[in-house]
């Protein structure tokens, strides 16, 4: 039986499918640089694992879907003391997410000896919409008693 592109794609699709979620954000990472990779062979390995981690980065789909959630019943002022404390670990993961981001595109400024600003330019890792939503939150968040 002959193999196409295709057959290979479900494959390697149906075998994902088994991954558990670390080892599915491993595979994913490693295939955003082979993206890369083919955009631009030259590309050092370290230049390109910290572009492929910049445009990946920050919390996870589902972190953001539960931090719109809580943010709705702050709004509304119906959130629970357990609520608080997600809200809470939501605001942490954006804030060390923040540190890792600003660090990698420093690193990425010096290996390319250009500005940061030009490397986020360059790369187009520009900050999500939902990362000024947060801030605003955390400003909210951090006048209340815990």
């Amino acid at each position: 039986m002959k193999t196409t592109p295709e057959s290979n794609l479900r494959s390697l699709l149906k075998q994902a499918e088994q991954l558990d979620g670390g080892t599915l954000a491993q595979l994913l990472l490693k295939v955003r640089m082979l993206q890369l990779r083919s955009d631009d062979p030259d590309l050092p390995d370290e230049q390109i694992e910290l572009i492929a981690k910049l445009r990946e980065g920050g919390p996870s789909i589902i972190t953001r879907a539960c931090y719109r959630d809580l943010a709705a019943k702050m709004r509304a002022d119906t959130i629970t003391p357990k609520e608080l404390q997600e809200v809470d670990a939501i605001l942490d993961a954006y804030n060390h997410w923040d540190v890792e981001r600003a660090t990698m595109i420093k690193r990425l400024s010096e290996l390319l000896e250009i500005a940061m600003d030009d490397v986020i330019d360059r790369y187009e890792l520009y900050t999500p919409g939902h990362w000024y939503r947060v801030q605003l939150l955390d400003k909210k968040f951090s006048h209340r008693s815990r």
